[in-house]
C-alpha cells in the first residue's frame, strides 16, 4: 500500500515526527542499518516461520550488556519498522530502544535474540523474524491510548509486512508477542483500572490489524514485586483465547545490571520463561 496524493503515509510513526533527529543512537527507537545485510522478504510456504513481535518498554529492548550471537543467526530476521527490511542481526535490533546515550549505556544484547534462538534449536520454527517495537521508559497509555505516541508503532508493523505479501493466514506462518510493560507505570502510581483500559484498548489495536497469533502477558512493574495494582491489571488482560500469561518480569531469579534491567544471564531467565509458556499456551507444539 502505498500513499497517494493528498494521502498520509501509512508507515509514518508519531514518534518519528516528534522526536526529530533522534535518528540513530538515542534512547527511542535505533534505526542505524550501516553494515547491515539486508535478508530475503520471501516468506516459504513449505517452511515454518515465525514472526516474533517485542511491545512495552525497556525489557525487551537491547539493554542486555552483550550482544547475542545465536547459533541459528542465519535462520533469524530482523524487520525494521522504520523502513520495513529484514536484516542480519549482528547489531542491536532495529525498530527499538539501544540507549547508547546513557551512562552507564545499556546493551546491546536483546532477550528476544535468545528466545529466537530457542525457538529454532528446539525444532519450533525454520525461521524467525523479530520486529522488536518496545521503547524504554513508556507507559501503557503510551501505547494503547489513541494519543500515544507509540500507539501507531504496532499498526505500522503489520502494514509494512502486508505491503510485501506478509498476511496473517499465510501458510505455515505464526505470529506472536510478547507484551511486557509496567515499571513506568507502577513509579508513577497508575491505577489498576487505568492500565487495565489502556492495555485493552492496546489488545484491541493489535487484533483490528488482523494479528491472529498469541499475545504472552508478562508480569511487570518492579524487581521484587509479587503483588500490586499493575500486576493485577495484567491479570486481567489475559484471557486464555488470545492473550496469555508470558512470565515474570519482577522475578528474582532475573539476575540485573543496574537493579532494574537484566545481565545476560537474567536475559536467558526471561527467555527461557517465555519460551515456557508459550508452549503452554499452545503458540506452537
Amino acid at each position: 500500500m502505498i500513499a497517494g496524493a493528498g494521502l498520509p503515509d501509512p508507515f509514518l510513526l508519531s514518534d518519528t515526527v516528534t522526536i526529530a533527529g533522534n535518528i540513530h543512537n538515542g534512547i527511542h527507537s535505533y534505526r542505524n542499518t550501516t553494515g547491515r545485510q539486508r535478508r530475503s522478504q520471501v516468506i516459504n510456504p513449505a517452511q515454518r516461520t515465525g514472526i516474533l513481535f517485542g511491545v512495552g518498554q525497556s525489557f525487551y529492548s537491547s539493554v542486555m550488556p552483550t550482544l547475542v550471537v545465536p547459533a541459528n543467526a542465519a535462520n533469524i530476521d530482523n524487520a525494521n519498522v522504520h523502513d520495513g527490511g529484514f536484516y542480519d542481526i549482528v547489531g542491536p535490533l532495529l525498530g527499538t530502544t539501544y540507549a547508547l546515550s546513557l551512562a552507564p549505556t545499556l546493551g546491546p544484547g536483546n532477550a528476544l535474540v535468545l528466545l529466537a534462538d530457542m525457538l529454532i534449536a528446539n525444532g519450533k520454527f525454520d525461521r524467525v523474524i523479530i520486529y522488536s517495537l518496545s521503547i524504554g521508559n513508556t507507559n501503557m497509555e503510551s501505547h494503547g491510548n489513541d494519543d500515544g505516541l507509540y500507539a501507531d508503532r504496532f499498526p505500522v508493523a503489520m502494514r509494512r509486512l502486508a505491503s510485501r505479501g506478509i498476511v496473517p493466514g499465510t501458510p505455515n506462518l505464526t505470529m506472536m508477542m510478547i507484551l511486557s510493560d509496567g515499571t513506568r507505570d507502577y513509579v508513577d502510581g497508575t491505577s489498576q483500572a487505568v492500565f487495565a483500559a489502556a492495555g485493552t484498548k492496546f489488545l484491541s489495536k493489535v487484533f483490528a490489524t488482523g494479528f491472529d497469533g498469541k499475545v504472552m502477558i508478562c508480569h511487570e512493574s518492579l524487581a521484587g514485586q509479587t503483588s500490586n495494582a499493575i500486576r493485577s491489571a495484567q491479570t486481567s488482560l489475559i484471557n486464555g483465547v488470545n492473550t496469555y500469561y508470558g512470565g515474570d518480569i519482577d522475578s528474582t531469579a532475573i539476575t540485573r545490571t543496574d537493579g532494574t534491567h537484566p545481565d545476560n544471564a537474567g536475559g536467558l531467565v526471561m527467555a527461557t520463561a517465555n519460551y515456557n509458556n508459550m508452549q503452554a499456551a499452545g503458540v506452537f507444539v
